[in-house]
């Protein structure tokens, strides 16, 4: 794990920066899984790192989201594997494989028939809880 990012470079894959911390990686999958997804979650040296010696990590805490979304019954991908790296206990990064999911999107289902005559409160209805399980997802 010394170099992630040197080993994600590739033709295969699209990089993309959160922050400054988080690194999000779309790799070219295979049949079962078009596309893959890896995050490195680096932290920045000095006391920041300290408050990790008690806390599961960025990855771990994700993992555990996906899961109970899904357990309350929306799709949310389950990783495939989440690591970490620590240096005497403190965490140094983690990272996180997750699968990629074929998605729906929100405008073409809010276009579908009988949908659009609704009222406002009825498209809540609908959208409001694939918007919350991607909320609790950290989409």
């Amino acid at each position: 794990m010394d170099a992630p990012d040197r080993v994600l470079a590739s033709s295969r894959s699209v990089a993309r920066e959160q922050g400054g911390r988080k690194r999000f990686y779309r790799v070219e999958g295979d049949e079962q899984h078009p596309a893959y997804f890896v995050k490195v979650f680096n932290l920045p040296p000095g006391p920041g790192r300290l408050r990790y010696l008690a806390r599961r990590s960025k990855a771990r805490a994700e993992a555990d989201v996906a899961r109970r979304v899904r357990e309350r019954g929306f799709d949310a991908p389950q990783p495939l594997a989440v690591g970490e790296e620590r240096c005497r206990g403190a965490l140094v990064r983690s990272i996180a494989v997750v699968p990629g999911l074929p998605a729906v999107d929100l405008r073409e289902k809010l276009r579908e028939p009988g949908l659009g005559d609704a009222p406002p409160r009825g498209r809540v209805e609908v959208g409001g809880p694939l918007k919350q399980a991607r909320h609790a997802a950290g989409v």
